[in-house]
């Protein structure tokens, strides 16, 4: 499956990054249209493993990214939310 992400999006992950590196954890959301795509499940855990290897790549530990994936929502796209330290 060729996900890959566009410049725009990785400028985005480079601009957060700072916030990024300073979340206790980090949730990251694959999403895929369920209703259009037949291998929504797939494509949704790809997004997800594209996004958290390019955090990985800028610094951010591997073990503080937590992936999840849905095929519910009309959305095609991939959401970070942050823990934060305590």
């Amino acid at each position: 499956m060729g996900i890959t992400l566009t410049a725009k999006a990785r400028r985005a992950l480079a601009t957060h990054l700072q916030q990024i590196r300073m979340a206790e954890s980090i949730q990251v959301d694959g999403y895929c249209d369920g209703k259009k795509i037949n291998n929504a499940k797939d494509a949704a855990v790809v997004r997800a493993s594209v996004v958290m290897d390019e955090l990985v790549r800028l610094g951010v530990p591997a073990n503080r990214l937590r992936p999840h994936h849905h095929t519910n929502r009309a959305e095609n796209a991939v959401v970070l939310t942050f823990v934060p330290m305590p």
